[in-house]
């Protein structure tokens, strides 16, 4: 690990992000909000310390930054993480677990089977096939036409 370093560092509105020398790459939120001189593009280079001196630094010191009150730095030490629970993945085995691509969850499991799940947000078109299987979800909101992803939360049935 200590030969790992970050080799770009990239800062976006909404998700930031990582690439690791060794190819890997790993992203986190940006909590813009949390950041009160992100104002304009000059008061907001004072907000990320080390600033254009990104390239290089090793992990270790990302993931240090996961601990920095500075939420930016926390931002990329986050991203770190990620990037290297990725490589971990790619030289690990996982004879338990099967990827597919291009393939939807909900279309390749069960939901039957499952009838304590539960989902708050972003669940938009899977909402609906999970309906639709009769797998003890009931639902707090304006009912089955509410099906849009709004936030609404699944409970199981009773």
């Amino acid at each position: 690990m200590d030969s790992i370093t970050v080799e770009r560092a990239v800062f976006g509105l909404f998700f930031s992000g990582v690439k690791l020398s060794t190819g890997h790459g790993g992203l986190c939120f940006t909590p813009v909000k949390e950041i009160p001189e992100a104002v304009c593009c000059p008061s907001s280079a004072k907000a990320m310390p080390f600033s254009g001196k990104l390239r290089g630094r090793g992990v270790r010191a990302y993931l240090e930054d996961i601990f920095s009150e500075n939420i930016l730095r926390r931002t990329l030490g986050i991203a770190t993480l990620n990037a290297l629970s990725t490589l971990v993945w790619d030289k690990t085995e996982h004879p338990e677990y099967e990827l597919l691509l291009g393939a939807d969850a909900f279309d390749e499991i069960d939901v039957k089977k499952y009838r304590k799940n539960r989902s708050s947000r972003g669940i938009g078109s899977h909402y609906s096939k999970a309906y639709a299987g009769k797998c003890g979800f009931s639902h707090l909101g304006k009912g089955q036409q509410n099906l849009k992803g709004t936030g609404n939360a699944l409970l199981p049935s009773s």
